[in-house]
């Protein structure tokens, strides 16, 4: 018996091909839109890695200064470097943060690439980038250009997965106002 036996027509799996064919309509639709935006999604989140190494390079340079300095005994320029590190450890913690949020938008993608379903899932992630962008402005400019980037595809999305018109609208019926129905 050859490989190819059951998937002649009548053969036992040829139901299979039949279903899939049948189911998997729907996400071909939009798959093209939603990989465009996987791929966005893959730029922002290599930028964000390269933003919070840079942010992590800049943090151990201020600790090896921090550390040459204390040494000295320049407490005013110890505490002026300390400061910095904090700031730029709240950076670091930002990206992290970014870095997730994307990194769940890019699961939910996924998902809905594979289930088809995206009505109640796309205004979430409008949210989260909307959300996002104010952040992502304190660091850098690039990254929000590339969120703002994202915003429109998954607009796009959105726009191209609006419920179909309904057809057959009924009319009211012409009913007389201020006339006697008694008469």
């Amino acid at each position: 018996m050859s490989i190819s036996a059951g998937y002649g027509s009548g053969g036992p799996l040829s139901w299979f091909g039949w279903f899939t064919r049948i189911f998997s309509s729907r996400k071909v639709e939009r798959s093209p839109a939603i990989l465009k935006t996987l791929h966005i999604i893959a730029k922002v989140l290599e930028e964000i890695e390269i933003t919070r190494r840079r942010m992590e390079d800049r943090y151990n340079d201020l600790a090896k200064k921090a550390k040459e300095v204390a040494l000295k005994g320049d407490r005013d320029h110890h505490k002026i470097l300390l400061i910095e590190m904090d700031e730029v450890s709240k950076l670091i913690a930002l990206m992290e943060h970014a870095k997730k949020s994307v990194y769940q938008i890019q699961l939910r993608l996924e998902t809905m690439l594979e289930t088809g379903n995206t009505f109640d899932q796309l205004p979430e992630i409008m949210s989260v980038i909307s959300n996002l962008k104010p952040m992502l402005a304190k660091v850098t400019p690039e990254l929000v250009e590339k969120m703002a980037e994202l915003e429109k595809e998954v607009s796009s999305i959105m726009a191209s997965t609006t419920l179909p018109p309904i057809y057959g609208k009924a009319k009211p019926k012409n009913v007389n106002i201020g006339t006697d129905a008694a008469e």
